[in-house]
């Protein structure tokens, strides 16, 4: 009986598994390359703006917990245009007024404001379409061009 690491190296001399593997690798050194060229060609002044407003989206976690929104993972997207991608765990749909409130009281942070529509929308939208064997297991909310909400479900 062959040890699993001589299967391996055969399977490795298989010239098109080798070819497979060595097209892969292409690739993922090519979008890393190029991903690094993109942002090497942002000029110091539009690397600041990005810092800014992903550090705005650092900011608004606490004041997001604070009503009710739990932070599973908070991602940076290092794209043109750039994005911040948040999960959240939890969710809840907001009274109306509770929600006016915080717009107005939150308006001059749009980030923030945005983000709180977007997930109430959400909650609105998933509560909608629970099913007998998926349960809702959260929403994940993309700031950027264009926006993305996108809502998450698992098996009961």
């Amino acid at each position: 009986m062959k040890k699993i690491t001589d299967k391996l190296k055969e399977l490795s001399n298989n010239p098109m598994i080798k070819d497979s593997l060595d097209q892969i690798k292409k690739t993922m050194d090519d979008g890393v390359k190029a991903a690094k060229t993109q942002w090497e060609g942002i000029n110091e002044d539009t690397q600041e703006k990005y810092t800014n407003a992903i550090n705005q989206a650092f900011d608004m976690i606490p004041m997001l917990k604070a009503i009710g929104y739990e932070t599973e993972q908070f991602l940076v997207h290092i794209t043109l245009p750039p994005s911040v991608e948040i999960h959240f765990s939890s969710f809840q749909i907001i009274e109306k007024e509770h929600l006016a409130t915080l717009k107005e009281e939150f308006k001059d942070n749009i980030m923030f404001v945005r983000t709180l529509d977007a997930l109430n929308r959400a909650a609105l939208i998933q509560k909608k379409f629970e099913t007998g064997n998926m349960a809702a297991k959260g929403i994940h909310v993309q700031v950027g061009i264009p926006p993305r909400v996108t809502l998450v479900y698992e098996p009961k």
